[in-house]
């Protein structure tokens, strides 16, 4: 626990090679550049770390358990809005990012989710995965549950 007022609960799993993260406050955190509810980092290969972090234009709250992420965040009545996924690795091959499966250097991630319109593009020495989620969904929970293979 975090906080009690707001409530702000942090969640983590460490494997071997992979590190998950989480944060939970109940929707009440503001987005910002600094907040990330939701980051894996993991090991590629002579100590080099991949990490991958949540940008967001909404609230949302995240979950880490065994092997597993789950995000979620309540859609704002009207507006789009976009889920953004930076990833820090060397050589991703953007071809082998899809949206139900990102296949990186040393890890892959299962992605479930009802969120559409992924895009793929590098930004400098990342690459960002853009979901995008249209205001006509009303206030639809969006969701994701990435999944790791260690």
């Amino acid at each position: 626990m975090i906080a009690n007022e707001p409530q702000r609960v942090a969640t983590a799993w460490i494997g071997a090679t992979v590190m998950l993260g989480a944060e939970d406050s109940g929707g009440t955190h503001r987005f910002d550049d600094q907040f990330h509810p939701a980051t894996i980092h993991w090991l590629i290969e002579d100590g080099v770390v991949g990490w991958i972090r949540l940008r967001h234009s909404a609230p949302a709250d995240a979950r880490a358990e065994r092997n597993q992420l789950a995000i979620v965040c309540t859609a704002r009545a009207g507006g789009d809005q976009e889920f953004m996924f930076q990833i820090a690795a060397p050589q991703i091959d953007l071809a082998a990012l899809q949206p139900n499966r990102w296949e990186l250097p040393g890890l892959t991630v299962r992605v479930e989710t009802n969120a559409g319109g992924l895009t793929v593009a590098r930004a400098g020495a990342l690459v960002e995965l853009r979901y995008r989620v249209s205001g006509e969904s009303g206030r639809v929970a969006i969701q994701f549950t990435l999944l790791t293979d260690e």
